[in-house]
């Protein structure tokens, strides 16, 4: 049973879908582009890891960094085990009550067995443009906005997501990355890194290469693992 709010909002979206190929097409693009999705966060991760500023500026600028990142790891796993403990809710673009108009994919039967409450995504790119809102309002306000036009909207304009599903994500990335960036455990979390770091450099940037991607890719190789993992555990159950 879908509701009222989220049947208004979904069949006003709808209603835009068919009129503009272009644009059908130009969402479709939008939500399987790694570049414009995960990619500008894992660059803006980079790029306030290297810049210069004094060395409390930068300690602070890394803990808070270091702490988004943890924060991003948390929100999947968050966003995932709440879509697979709470009861299954069919996205939108096969809720046969709304009746709603899909855009032509190479893919069609992408996500109908994942339940669209809450939106991971949702909860990764707040928590992650919560992260940046901490270190600069400007660039927190950008991500924002920018998230909300490449993550939110296309997902909804796409039929894989109601509103409430991003509202909701919304509030537990929100919510993750404040409490990960609390002092006492941003330092606890980024102490051990910081020294790593400056001790083993190598390794350091291997490994903080690989969560990073992971963030450029949206945890979707983690998230189909996980997937598969729970299905089999199921079986084996």
């Amino acid at each position: 049973m879908v509701n009222a709010f989220d049947r208004s909002a979904a069949l006003a979206i709808d209603s835009l879908v068919g009129k503009w190929p272009e644009l059908d097409r130009a969402m479709e693009f939008v939500v399987g582009s790694d570049l414009l999705q995960g990619s500008v966060a894992a660059s803006i991760f980079w790029w306030y890891w290297v810049r210069k500023g004094t060395e409390a500026s930068v300690r602070l600028t890394r803990e808070r960094l270091i702490a988004t990142l943890f924060a991003s790891i948390v929100a999947i796993i968050a966003g995932r085990s709440l879509a697979v403990a709470l009861p299954f809710r069919i996205r939108p673009r096969w809720e046969p009550t709304l009746g709603y108009l899909i855009p032509s994919e190479p893919d069609p039967n992408v996500f109908v067995n994942w339940s669209s409450f809450p939106s991971d995504h949702a909860i990764l790119f707040v928590a992650l443009s919560t992260g940046f809102w901490l270190i600069s309002v400007r660039v927190g306000i950008a991500t924002s906005l920018y998230y909300l036009l490449v993550g939110a909207f296309p997902l909804m304009f796409l039929g894989y997501h109601y509103a409430t599903d991003i509202i909701a994500g919304s509030v537990i990335g929100l919510l993750i990355a404040l409490l990960l960036n609390w002092r006492p455990i941003r330092q606890a979390l980024s102490l051990p890194i910081i020294r790593w770091e400056q001790a083993a450099p190598s390794s350091f940037f291997v490994i903080f290469f690989l969560l990073t991607f992971q963030i450029a890719t949206t945890f979707a190789g983690l998230r189909y693992l996980g997937l598969a993992l729970y299905h089999l555990a199921q079986r084996l159950i």
